[in-house]
């Protein structure tokens, strides 16, 4: 007779991808409870997870009109709402409720920063780091040290170290070239598989493996062989910062404050791209293509963001193409089928692991003419290295920084180009808005971008005056 313990065990079982069990839980709990807003939230979690987000909305708008009081319901509706102004408008009830809610401060820097509003999101972009958020949802650091504000650099010594995922940390190694080039010693914590690319692209930094311990779920890193150090006092270090925290203050808080990169910002082994060079010219072909079609984060809200291997299929027939697999993990069924179905090859390797060798993925990229996939870590590798970059946009990334739908190109790294999201041609409500399918019509534009390079591929071959044929 508690609404409550309904409430906890659905969690569980959306938790184990148990839905439809939660499902059949909520629904007996509502008839119990027909007036509980926290089992009419439940119900919108659930519908949420499993991406029927018109039902979620019904479902959360229900748990509010029998309890406005609680941030939550107005938290969770505003992350599923479509309009910027409801999503605004009811973040901050949820805010006004508790000026303590970091998921809704991060959803207000999303949003924020999708605007181009950039300046407004950072101060809530740094809740991320709040000890207080949920088990797993945070990273704390076990370093004591002053946290670095944007002072001069000139004679100090700062240490930045990575967090979040390995493609977030690729994306804010940006910043680390304006250090290097400010600081008069810059200590940089990596995930252990970039050790040796930051060693290359900053070899007088001093560049070492973070290791991160669990403790009751919740995440704290370091690095053991720094802090023995400091406790010697071998070493002192000035500031730190986490590398997300140096954006801000490295060239200003502003959108157009963020310089452009025309060949990257990191910088791939050169025998190691001979090698897949040499690799790759046994293939012949005009254009190599990477590719890649998933993340192996699989979380709920993620999934819509991927599209599977068959994607490529129509491109994979075009004279002229070579499709070479940049997606790590297991995916020989993948290829089996996608070389059964389509009567092609996606060239892959087995001797080569792409998920722990990011030093081959950077090789392997370095030769290719166009890369292509949604917004995963393998997009994020090719965007640092600078090598054409066609991302497949079902929704603008929040790090597009207020890039507009008539903007083609990532303004600050112009080797990306959007494949856009065409949903926003059609009113709401409308049955072409209903019925419009991002990766049918992104398949097509794909094609057509390809056939573009290639035409250019047979100009840039042909000989000029005066050549001989």
């Amino acid at each position: 007779e508690e609404p409550s313990y309904y409430e906890n065990l659905a969690k569980a079982l959306v938790e184990q991808e148990k839905f439809l069990d939660a499902i059949e839980l909520l629904n007996d709990a509502i008839q119990r409870f027909p007036t509980n807003a926290g089992i009419w939230n439940s119900l919108g979690v659930v519908a949420q997870a499993r991406q029927q987000l018109g039902e979620a909305r019904v479902f959360y708008r229900e748990a509010i009109r029998h309890d406005d009081k609680d941030y939550r319901f107005w938290s969770n509706l505003a992350a599923i709402e479509e309009d910027r102004n409801t999503v605004l408008a009811f973040s901050r009830n949820a805010l006004e409720l508790n000026p303590d809610c970091h998921e809704t401060h991060l959803l207000l820097a999303n949003l924020h920063f999708r605007q181009g509003f950039v300046a407004a999101a950072w101060d809530h972009w740094e809740h991320r780091l709040a000890p207080s958020r949920a088990q797993g949802q945070n990273t704390s650091f076990r370093f004591d040290l002053p946290s670095w504000q944007g002072e001069p650099l000139s004679e100090k010594t700062i240490m930045v170290s990575g967090e979040q995922g390995i493609g977030d940390e690729v994306f804010f190694c940006k910043s680390l070239r304006h250090i290097y080039a400010m600081a008069k010693q810059l200590i940089i914590l990596a995930e252990p598989r970039l050790v040796t690319i930051l060693k290359r692209t900053f070899p007088d930094a001093m560049v070492k493996p973070y290791d991160t311990e669990s403790i009751h779920g919740y995440s704290y890193r370091g690095c053991t062989e720094i802090e023995n150090l400091i406790e010697k006092n071998d070493i002192k270090i000035d500031y730190f910062s986490p590398i997300a925290s140096t954006w801000p203050h490295t060239w200003g808080p502003r959108r157009f404050d963020i310089p452009t990169d025309d060949v990257g910002y990191l910088v791939a082994d050169p025998q190691l791209v001979e090698k897949w060079k040499s690799r790759l010219k046994k293939h012949g072909g005009r254009l190599n293509i990477g590719v890649s079609w998933e993340s192996q984060n699989k979380a709920a809200d993620r999934i819509g963001g991927y599209t599977n291997v068959l994607f490529w299929r129509d491109i994979a027939r075009l004279d002229g193409v070579n499709l070479v697999c940049l997606q790590y993990g297991d995916v020989s069924d993948d290829l089996s089928q996608f070389a059964a179905e389509v009567g092609v090859e996606i060239l892959a390797w087995k001797d080569t692991n792409l998920k722990q060798d990011i030093e081959a993925n950077l090789a392997i990229m370095s030769n290719m003419d166009l890369v292509v996939g949604p917004a995963t870590a393998t997009q994020m590798f090719s965007l640092a290295l600078g090598v054409k970059t066609l991302l497949l946009a079902r929704g603008r990334p929040w790090w597009s920084f207020g890039t507009t739908l008539d903007e083609k190109q990532l303004y600050y790294a112009p080797n990306l180009t959007w494949i856009d999201n065409q949903i926003h041609q059609f009113d709401y409500g409308t049955k072409e808005r209903e019925t419009y399918n991002f990766w049918q019509d992104a398949a097509k534009q794909v094609r057509s971008f390809v056939i573009e390079k290639l035409k250019e591929s047979v100009t840039e071959a042909l000989p000029v005056a005066g050549d001989s044929l």
